[in-house]
């Protein structure tokens, strides 16, 4: 029981009218009520059937949770994420990939990768300097992140899915810089957009990974960088201090041309594209606090995420837009 309430809220889906978990329990008597979960045993077994309120009382999905040990939770995220399938139309995500950066005692900062559910940690980045920024394509076979030694800064392109044919072999972006960074995945995953110092100037560049070959992006003054890439491919979010401040542009990727879309404040960053293109994620500072914000592609209807008196920021969207993750 309490398993399966835990995996139901996780999943981003489901509100749970008098269950235990403050964060998606639906306080007092709810105006309506969608479905109904229930759990039987039957021959040593528990099995969940969800049903629709509606007239007709429809089964709407059936599943076996055996009883005998052989069940962890494990099995329960596999019948939640079925369960979310068949309600949504797309795969639930429990139990998937987290990249982050850790910190431990006498290492450097090193790249890893844990579940939903913070289990099974592994290690992603091989460098022995300072790793930071990853970022996965969503086919999940590549990964840039940033490494930071004596010599400067460089981009990392590294292959996730070594056995695979079609893969891109992993390999250094970007010669070491001052201010080479960050990373953003076409949709198809085959090329990224980084920032890259040339000339003491920090702009973005465009890099094909089959090729192995770069076109630049910007040639402004001030430094470009943080780019997201719009799930369609057409446009391109990213931050530029041009206006003596961090703020964010959008700017067509077939025309080159670019606007302002944040105006209110000192520093607006982090913007990342919503898997559906209509919202953006961002870091705006209020009160000298960084709170995580969300707006539409036009810079309108700004709402804050996060509250509170600590710092919340770098956040990222789930694979099917239902949550996000954050560094606080």
């Amino acid at each position: 029981g309490p398993l399966v309430e835990k995996n139901l809220c996780w999943s981003g889906v489901f509100n749970l009218s008098g269950g235990a978990t403050r964060y998606c329990r639906i306080n007092g008597t709810p105006a309506r009520i969608d479905m109904r979960l229930a759990l039987t045993l039957e021959q040593g077994r528990a099995v969940a059937r969800l049903y629709d309120t509606g007239p007709e009382h429809l089964l709407l999905f059936q599943d076996v949770i055996p009883l005998d040990g052989s069940a962890g939770e494990e099995w329960i995220m596999d019948v939640v994420n079925r369960m979310t399938a068949r309600i949504t139309g797309q795969p639930g995500l429990l139990g998937s990939t987290i990249a982050f950066v850790l910190k431990q005692p006498g290492y450097a900062k090193v790249v890893v990768a844990t579940t939903t559910h913070g289990q099974r940690l592994r290690l992603l980045s091989h460098d022995r300097d300072i790793n930071i920024l990853p970022r996965i394509n969503k086919q999940g076979m590549g990964m840039v992140y940033t490494v930071l030694g004596n010599r400067g800064s460089q981009v990392y392109y590294q292959n996730l899915s070594p056995n695979d044919p079609k893969s891109i072999g992993s390999f250094f972006l970007t010669q070491p810089g001052s201010l080479n960074s960050g990373g953003t995945f076409s949709p198809d995953g085959t090329k990224v957009i980084v920032t890259m110092s040339v000339n003491q100037n920090a702009d973005l560049f465009l890099f094909d990974l089959r090729n192995k070959t770069h076109t630049q992006v910007t040639s402004r003054e001030g430094i470009e960088t943080q780019a997201s890439w719009s799930p369609d491919g057409k446009q391109l979010v990213f931050v530029s201090d041009r206006s003596g401040s961090p703020q964010i542009y959008l700017m067509d990727m077939d025309t080159r041309e670019d606007i302002r879309l944040t105006f209110d404040g000192v520093y607006n960053a982090d913007p990342r594209w919503s898997p559906d293109g209509r919202s953006i994620l961002f870091t705006k500072r209020v009160n000298n606090i960084d709170q995580v914000h969300i707006m539409d592609p036009y810079g309108e209807n700004v709402r804050e995420v996060t509250h509170g008196r600590y710092t919340s920021e770098q956040a990222e969207w789930s694979p099917d837009g239902r949550q996000i993750v954050f560094a606080s």
